[in-house]
C-alpha cells in the first residue's frame, strides 16, 4: 500500500510592491546646467547683436538690440555672392562624387565576404591619416599637367579626395545593418 504523504500548502501571501519612485535630480544641476549653456551661447547670441547693429557701433552696443539693421548683411551678400556661390557648388559637387564612388564600395565592403576586406579596410582607414599638405603637393603637379589647375572640377576633385575614404566607412556601417531580406526583395523585384 503506498503511502501518501501530505505537504501542507501556504496560502500565497500578498507581498506589497513597493514602487520606488523615480529619483528627481535637484534643481541645482539644472540651473547649473542652464548657467553653462548661457556662458557658450553668449558669443553666437553677441555675434547676431552686433551684426544687426549700424556699421561702426561695435564697441557701444547695447546688450539688447533696439534697432536692428540688415545693412550688413546686404553688404555681405552684394561683395561675396559670387564668391558664397562657388563654395556652395563645391560643396556639393565633392558631396555628390564622394557618394557615388563611395557607395558601392561601401555596399561591396559590407556585403563581400572575401580575405581581402580587413587589409581594405585598413588602407582606406591609413588613408585618413595621411596630412593634406602630403596629398597636395601630389596633386599639384598632377593638376598642373592635366589641366585642373585653378578650376572648380579640381577642387571638387581636391576635396573629395579626403571625403571619399571617410565616406566609405561611414557608408560600410550603414549598409552592414541593411536587413539581407530587403536585398533579396530588391533582387526579385527590381534585380
Amino acid at each position: 500500500m503506498a503511502t501518501v504523504t501530505r505537504t501542507s500548502v501556504r496560502p500565497a501571501t500578498h507581498t506589497p510592491v513597493h514602487r520606488r519612485r523615480p529619483r528627481r535630480r535637484p534643481w541645482g544641476y539644472t540651473a547649473i546646467g542652464a548657467l553653462i549653456l548661457a556662458v557658450m551661447l553668449f558669443p553666437v547670441y553677441w555675434m547676431v547683436n552686433v551684426s544687426l547693429q549700424p556699421a561702426n557701433t561695435a564697441v557701444s552696443t547695447p546688450w539688447f538690440p533696439t534697432h536692428l539693421n540688415f545693412d550688413g548683411y546686404a553688404t555681405a551678400l552684394s561683395q561675396q555672392g559670387p564668391n558664397l556661390l562657388t563654395s556652395l557648388l563645391v560643396a556639393v559637387g565633392s558631396v555628390v562624387f564622394s557618394l557615388i564612388i563611395a557607395s558601392p564600395a561601401a555596399y561591396a565592403l559590407a556585403h563581400v565576404d572575401a580575405r581581402w576586406v580587413g587589409p581594405v579596410l585598413f588602407g582606406i582607414l591609413i588613408s585618413q591619416m595621411v596630412p593634406g599638405i602630403v596629398v597636395a603637393n601630389a596633386l599639384y603637379s598632377a593638376y598642373n599637367d592635366v589641366g585642373l589647375l585653378n578650376s572648380i572640377p579640381g577642387l571638387i576633385l581636391a576635396d573629395s579626395t579626403a571625403g571619399i575614404p571617410f565616406a566609405i566607412l561611414i557608408l560600410r556601417a550603414f549598409m552592414g545593418n541593411i536587413p539581407a531580406s530587403v536585398i533579396e526583395a530588391y533582387a526579385l523585384c527590381c534585380g
